[in-house]
């Protein structure tokens, strides 16, 4: 079950990795309060199918009722929900990289970054949202965009992030920022 106050678990079951990935994918550029009943009740559908939710998600594919199913818990950006979510079906989430999660339609740098930092220890990442891009201009960089960039723009923010702030723990680091800033 996601807890949006409380998402740091390096410990999660397979099921919890698995949900937790479908609620990285589905809360960018949305409230984690809203996303996360809607995808932890998506999830409790696929347990009472006995599949997990990836397992659930590729019957759903298969049987052509994936965008019914996306439709049926409002989760909005379905075509790029539905895409991204055949694309993360092979991935293998304790070993994937950024580029892996990268590479799926729908993942950005953004939202490969929150799964990691917040799924395993010793990651060191910055998760470039509104919140952290406040902070950025508020302690480091006046200049940097209000809005999440993309390529270059987003790794050149990241690394000033990770040279001018030290920290012990990231995920720490980015859910102060989020508690700190989120309205």
């Amino acid at each position: 079950m996601i807890d949006p106050k409380n998402i740091t678990n390096y410990n999660r079951t397979r099921v919890e990795l698995e949900e937790f990935l479908l609620f990285a994918i589905c809360v960018a550029g949305k409230s984690s309060s809203q996303i996360a009943p809607k995808i932890n009740a998506l999830c409790a559908e696929a347990k009472d199918c006995g599949d997990t939710p990836l397992e659930y998600l590729a019957w759903m594919i298969h049987q052509g009722e994936l965008l019914g199913v996306l439709q049926q818990y409002k989760l909005g950006k379905y075509n790029t929900l539905v895409q991204s979510f055949k694309d993360i079906l092979n991935l293998n989430l304790r070993s994937c990289t950024v580029d892996d999660l990268e590479a799926c339609h729908g993942i950005g740098p953004k939202t490969a970054r929150f799964f990691l930092l917040h799924s395993r220890p010793n990651q060191k990442f910055a998760v470039l949202d509104t919140h952290l891009l406040k902070y950025v201009r508020e302690h480091i960089d006046p200049s940097a965009p209000k809005q999440t960039p993309s390529g270059k723009r987003y790794k050149d923010i990241e690394k000033k992030v990770l040279d001018n702030v030290q920290v012990d723990n990231w995920a720490d680091f980015d859910l102060g920022v989020w508690a700190s800033y989120a309205k």
